[in-house]
């Protein structure tokens, strides 16, 4: 495999476990939040997509630590250009040792950013330090721009990977995508983890060298998936 196409097969640890801790792989466990007695009922009552969609909307708006029973201060906004520093520390420090990372991700980010198509850059703020980010740009589907996007690099700062901040930042990134007027989202991870983001594998639409079902795609504005093979940024290149 080449380090370009490690590189974006990095971006969402599609087998390594380690990698998927950083992006928040955890089901949402209603015992563990027996404290938000309203909150619970309500969620007790949806299932599948549509409650990922609406801890979607909840958790940037409060941001609990999931198992430890209390809420949390991290809230999720706009990259500043205060940030930019912080965002190249995060990334490298989530992506450290990570199988399948050739660590480069926060210079992909640092050159989305100087190349202008840095389309959306939120960070994940606590206590005024940045714990978590979230890149998207747009990519090329069959030789043209569709309004489609690719997200990636996804980072959580070590010590705050497992308290629902990934979560946070994929809920707040593809709402804000969807307010946008994208067409849609694609990415590369593990199937068991987007699936419940609504991302599903396509026929017609590729991304060469990747296994087909790790290639996904999840609808925002479009009304019908796109054909063709993907392209992503040079940024993510050689």
């Amino acid at each position: 495999m080449s380090l370009s196409r490690r590189r974006r097969f990095s971006f969402f640890g599609i087998t390594n476990e380690a990698f998927r801790d950083s992006l928040e792989v955890r089901d949402f466990c209603l015992p563990e939040i027996e404290s938000f007695t309203p909150i619970k009922n309500c969620l007790a009552n949806v299932k599948g997509v549509h409650l990922i969609l609406l801890i979607g909307m909840i958790v940037p708006v409060w941001g609990w630590r999931v198992g430890l029973g209390s809420m949390s201060a991290f809230h999720i906004r706009a990259e500043e250009s205060d940030d930019i520093q912080a965002i190249f520390d995060v990334t490298q420090a989530a992506f450290s040792g990570i199988e399948h990372s050739d660590g480069t991700e926060q210079e992909i980010v640092d050159k989305l950013r100087s190349a202008g198509a840095l389309s959306l850059s939120l960070v994940a703020e606590d206590e005024g330090q940045v714990v978590g980010h979230i890149a998207a740009s747009e990519v090329v589907i069959a030789g043209s721009a569709q309004g489609w996007f690719g997200i990636g690099p996804v980072s959580v700062r070590p010590d705050r990977q497992q308290q629902g901040i990934g979560i946070a930042l994929m809920g707040s990134a593809l709402d804000q995508l969807r307010a946008e007027d994208a067409a849609g989202v694609v990415l590369l991870g593990d199937p068991g983890y987007y699936q419940r983001f609504g991302f599903e594998a396509v026929d017609g639409l590729v991304y060469p060298g990747a296994p087909a079902e790790y290639f996904m795609a999840v609808r925002l504005n479009a009304r019908e998936f796109p054909q063709g093979v993907v392209e992503y940024h040079q940024a993510f290149g050689p």
